[in-house]
């Protein structure tokens, strides 16, 4: 199995690209790799926490995705306690949409995945990218929205 890049370290980048016309959403934030990505390769995001709980009500549903049916576990991509949020990377991924500017941008070329690692009662779930078709260097990842994707 391929072992998974850290995606905060030097692989892809978040960066602000506001009124540019090289990314999906010009007026927002996109994700970026910074080297050619091969489909297959699994990108892990240490950004994204997973909590075997439910998410509570309150918990705004873009803040994360959910593993399994309702009463599982999720992955939040958005910590919202304390003074101000803190995004994770997987956050700035913009939607793949049929109406985006880019046409390399309408369709995903990453998806949400997850890998268990240990066994038993020590199994800790690690949130991870998984590329669909190469990616290249400069190339913006985009995803298909789905809070209930794993």
């Amino acid at each position: 199995a391929k072992q998974p890049i850290a995606m905060a370290l030097a692989v892809l980048v978040t960066k602000e690209k506001r009124g540019r016309s090289d990314q999906s959403d010009p007026y927002g934030i996109g994700v970026v790799a910074l080297r050619a990505l091969k489909a297959g390769t699994r990108i892990f995001d240490a950004s994204v926490h997973y909590y075997s709980t439910a998410p509570g009500p309150r918990l705004d549903p873009n803040h994360y995705i959910q593993v399994g049916g309702e009463g599982s576990g999720f992955h939040h991509i958005v910590e919202d306690g304390g003074v101000s949020p803190v995004w994770s990377d997987t956050y700035y991924l913009n939607e793949a949409r049929s109406s985006n500017t880019l046409p390399d941008s309408r369709v995903a070329n990453v998806k949400y995945a997850e890998r268990r690692l240990g066994t038993g009662m020590s199994v800790d779930r690690q949130f991870e990218l998984e590329v669909l078709r190469d990616i290249p260097e400069g190339s913006e990842l985009v995803v298909t929205y789905n809070s209930r994707a794993l």
